[in-house]
């Protein structure tokens, strides 16, 4: 069903001219009613006249609006200085034939970037020949879309063509790659203006083509993707050749001078190139956005209603017709009293005199039932009041109790850690005197006595043992007893600890001290001893 339906569109479209029109909704005016005013764009790049189009108004039926008045809407945008999406597509083949237009069509680019690409636009190459093994026919020369000409450069630069069975034909897959071409522009996220620009011999390998020409063309009007196409026009391949593709998406075409195509690179078609590309750039967001005409006429039906009425619009020299709705201005009420004055004046006053009667009667009863309201509040407000005393009497006498069993358990835990560190201390000093800790560094060395049965080491001063030593970390280690051994145990530090010449670092990494162990922190170097 959807291959018959594409069949459909492109039939319709080969038989249609590339007009491709559009309503501004938000334009469309009744504030001069019965005068009606709207504005549209046309896709198409060259003006039209009032005599390109018919205007049709859908009352009780649809009739010609004879009399409309007709204008183009100029701006004073600098189409050359607003910033483009561009995709250029070059055909790099490695026939023999085909050397001339390779080396040429490269070398202009490289040229030219200078010449058509400002701060801002998004720019990407790629080359196509035939459709490989994977089905892919486009093949990027930089990666992504930018507007660094450096980048481009570079990559165009390292670009090396590769040599198979699908590079070395004379023939390639061009409408695959503007189909894949046309695709990439619509994934790629960007509001600016999208086109694409061709440098092709134009002959096509329709033999194993997967679209057809209209195809692409009706995918890249839909995707709002112009094409531009620059033929080579080398000797004996003159009759190749496709215009459709730029004339069906308002494009712009450039046949390039005959050549032999026996040159490694035609200084005159690499300017022909040059100049093309420029002028493609310079007129392309011009061309991407169209032509904007406003129209205004006088309704026939002249009753304001507030009902949807449809305006046609058609191009004559296509099928292309579009309907638009405007809403006229006023209401059933108002068309009412356009109708029949008196009658409506009449019903008027009693309508009048019957909602005065029914706000009264509203009022009373909203006043009754909102002061019985208002002494419900109040009373529900006391109780709510009483309640909430109650709760924070509660919960103050709660807190209190809880506050006084984590006192009780904090003291109860501190006497536990004392008194079993007072039993780690005296099994430490069951040798004589506590083990020491002597820091040598710069010559000089110092004794530190390890009293505490957990005893930590870093540059931070909140350590029992601080050393001021960037390489050092805040807290380095740790020497814990656990009433038989030491253990020495790395914080995590950012260096790790070498105890021995080994090392040992990250969260919780330990090993025993023995009585001599040589710990080691970059250049600061402890001695432990028992």
């Amino acid at each position: 069903m959807k291959k018959i339906f594409l069949l459909i569109a492109v039939f319709v479209f080969s038989f249609s001219s590339y007009s491709q029109i559009k309503f501004y909704n938000d334009s469309t005016s009744v504030a001069d009613f019965p005068e009606i005013s709207f504005q549209i764009n046309d896709r198409d790049p060259d003006l039209k006249v009032k005599s390109d189009f018919i205007l049709r108004e859908r009352l009780d039926q649809l009739k010609v609006i004879d009399t409309f008045s007709f204008s183009h809407l100029k701006d004073s945008l600098s189409y050359s200085d607003e910033n483009k999406c561009i995709l250029v597509m070059i055909e790099t083949l490695g026939h023999s034939n085909r050397y001339e237009q390779l080396n040429t069509s490269l070398n202009a680019i490289n040229s030219s970037l200078s010449r058509f690409i400002n701060k801002g636009d998004k720019v990407k190459l790629v080359w196509f020949a035939l459709r490989n093994a994977e089905t892919k026919v486009l093949n990027d020369i930089n990666p992504k879309f930018t507007d660094s000409i450096k980048e481009i450069k570079s990559y165009l630069n390292k670009f090396r063509l590769p040599d198979n069975d699908f590079t070395n034909k004379y023939v390639s897959s061009i409408t695959g790659a503007l189909d894949e071409g046309v695709d990439l522009l619509d994934k790629f996220d960007s509001s600016l203006p999208k086109a694409i620009i061709l440098i092709s011999e134009e002959r096509n390998n329709r033999k194993f083509e997967q679209v057809s020409n209209n195809e692409v063309i009706l995918k890249a009007r839909e995707n709002g993707v112009v094409i531009n196409t620059i033929k080579y026009n080398r000797f004996k391949d003159e009759q190749f050749s496709n215009p459709t593709f730029s004339q069906g998406t308002y494009g712009e075409r450039f046949v390039l001078s005959q050549s032999l195509g026996n040159q490694r690179v035609n200084n005159k078609k690499k300017s022909e190139i040059e100049n093309s590309v420029l002028k493609i750039s310079k007129n392309l967001v011009k061309r991407s956005k169209g032509n904007n005409y406003e129209f205004s006429f006088l309704t026939k039906n002249d009753f304001k209603d507030g009902k949807n009425y449809r305006i046609q619009l058609e191009v004559t020299d296509s099928e292309q017709v579009e309907e638009l709705s405007y809403k006229a201005p006023g209401n059933w009420v108002i068309a009412q009293f356009q109708n029949n004055f008196i009658l409506s004046i009449f019903v008027s006053i009693i309508l009048i005199a019957l909602i005065i009667i029914l706000v009264l009667k509203t009022y009373r009863s909203y006043k009754s039932k909102a002061l019985a309201r208002e002494n419900e509040i109040l009373d529900q407000r006391k109780k709510t009041e009483q309640q909430q005393e109650d709760i924070d009497k509660q919960n103050k006498e709660i807190d209190r109790i809880k506050n006084e069993e984590i006192e009780r358990q904090r003291i109860e835990a501190e006497e536990k850690i004392n008194e079993r560190d007072d039993k780690l201390i005296k099994k430490m000093l069951q040798n004589g005197n506590f083990p020491i800790l002597k820091l040598m560094q710069d010559d000089s060395s110092k004794s530190y006595q390890i009293n505490k049965p957990v005893f930590t080491v870093g540059r931070s001063n909140s350590n029992n043992f601080t050393i001021n030593n960037p390489h050092i970390s805040g807290n380095h280690f740790t020497i814990s007893f656990d009433g038989n051994d030491y253990k020495l145990t790395d914080n995590g530090s950012t260096n790790g600890t070498l105890v021995n010449g080994s090392l040992f670092k990250g969260d919780s990494v330990s090993t025993n001290l023995n009585d001599g162990d040589i710990i080691e922190v970059t250049e600061v170097t402890i001695v432990f001893y028992k």
